[in-house]
C-alpha cells in the first residue's frame, strides 16, 4: 500500500492543476486515491483531497464512495460535529443490507458517546441482521459498537454472544476507534471471568 501510495501521490500532484480540464471519467480513478490515504499516517489529507476532487466526479458509484471516504475522514479524525451530519444523510440514502454499514456505525458510536445505549445497540444492529456472506464495509465496527451498548445495557451475555460471533466471522475488532477501543478490554476479562463458569 505504501507503493501504491507514493504513486497516487506523485500522479495527484502532476495531474492537480489539470484536474478542472480532466475528463469526469479520468477523475473517478482518484477515488481508490482517497481510499489510499484514508490508511496512511496523515488521513487528514482525505478530506482536502476529496474536496477537491468531487465536482469533477459525475459516476455514482465514485461520488457514493468518495462521499464515504470524507465521512469515514471526519470518522478516523474524530471531527464529529462534522461526521453526524454527513452520516444522517448517508442512512437515508442507504439500506441496512446493502454494501456498507458506514452511516450505522458512525450514528451509533455517536449515541454509544452520549450514553444513549439502546440507540447505538439498535443501529449497530441493523446491518447485521441483514449482513449475508458478502463483505459489508464496517460490519466489524457494527459488531464492536453493539458488543459495547450491550455491555453498557449491562447485557453481558448478549454482548458475549455478539463477541463470538464476530470472532467467528474473523472480525477484527477496531482498535483505532478510540470510542470502541475500551471496551475490547472490558468484553475479554468479562469473558475470561467466566470461562470457568
Amino acid at each position: 500500500p505504501e507503493k501504491a501510495l507514493d504513486l497516487m501521490d506523485l500522479l495527484y500532484d502532476q495531474r492537480n492543476p489539470l484536474l478542472h480540464a480532466m475528463p469526469a471519467s479520468e477523475s473517478n480513478f482518484f477515488v481508490l486515491y482517497i481510499r489510499l490515504i484514508l490508511d496512511s499516517p496523515d488521513p487528514a489529507r482525505a478530506i482536502g483531497i476529496s474536496t477537491r476532487l468531487r465536482p469533477q466526479i459525475e459516476n455514482p458509484a465514485a461520488l457514493r464512495a468518495l462521499d464515504n471516504a470524507i465521512l469515514e475522514s471526519y470518522q478516523n479524525l474524530e471531527l464529529y460535529e462534522e461526521a453526524i451530519p454527513l452520516a444522517k444523510t448517508w442512512l437515508a440514502s442507504n439500506d441496512p443490507f446493502g454494501d456498507s454499514a458506514l452511516g450505522y456505525y458512525v450514528l451509533g458510536s455517536d449515541h454509544l458517546r452520549r450514553a444513549e445505549y439502546e440507540s447505538a445497540l439498535d443501529l449497530a444492529l441493523q446491518p447485521i441482521v441483514f449482513s449475508s456472506i458478502l463483505p459489508t464495509e464496517k460490519l466489524a465496527h457494527c459488531y464492536a459498537l453493539a458488543v459495547s451498548a450491550a455491555f453498557e445495557l449491562r447485557d453481558k451475555d448478549h454482548a458475549a454472544l455478539l463477541y463470538e460471533e464476530m470472532k467467528t466471522r474473523e472480525f477484527v475488532w477496531p482498535e483505532k476507534d478510540s470510542t470502541l477501543k475500551p471496551y475490547l478490554k472490558k468484553i475479554e476479562q468479562h469473558l475470561a471471568e467466566h470461562e470457568a463458569d
